[in-house]
């Protein structure tokens, strides 16, 4: 449990501004975790950052950071929910929330998560570079929000998003 913060099975980011948190996660399994904010399975985000949606250094060629890369991996019954203190400040991606970097997944399963918010599956912040190939996101639910499987989200603040950058092929996407 991450009881008043974002990633309780696991959490990327590099604390030195330019510095990258590249992590590869295969054949790995993350069940029945929670957090308070965001991102119970995983949380990845850019140096500088404090959560998805927040306040961030700017953006520019150089600092493209965080890279999340899970491969034939599982997510299921990960739940993100802010209440008391914590309620209104996130709540959202309960397997994976993403702040600025790249996201690349294959084969796998993100199911049976929830968020307060956004993305009980999956939430993307920002312009992360997002490729999902023969994944499934199923019975996935954001109880007060939108985008139950996979919500993106980006800011007028933020460089606007290459959709070069964005690929999702071969995959299922369901209630």
């Amino acid at each position: 449990y991450a009881t008043f913060g974002n990633g309780a099975g696991a959490r990327l980011s590099s604390p030195t501004p330019g510095r990258f948190a590249n992590v590869v996660f295969q054949n790995c399994r993350f069940v029945r975790n929670f957090a308070a904010k965001f991102g119970a399975g995983v949380f990845a985000a850019a140096s500088g950052t404090t959560a998805p949606g927040g306040a961030r250094a700017p953006v520019t060629s150089e600092f493209y950071p965080s890279a999340l890369t899970i491969r034939t991996s599982e997510f299921r019954l990960n739940r993100v929910f802010a209440g008391g203190e914590n309620a209104g400040g996130g709540d959202a991606g309960g397997a994976v929330a993403l702040g600025l970097g790249r996201f690349d997944a294959a084969g796998s399963l993100f199911a049976d998560g929830e968020a307060n918010t956004f993305g009980g599956g999956i939430f993307v912040s920002g312009p992360t570079a997002f490729r999902f190939v023969k994944c499934t996101v199923t019975n996935n639910e954001a109880n007060a929000g939108a985008g139950a499987g996979i919500a993106f989200e980006w800011f007028a603040s933020q460089l606007e998003p290459d959709p070069d950058d964005y690929v999702i092929e071969n995959s299922m996407i369901t209630k």
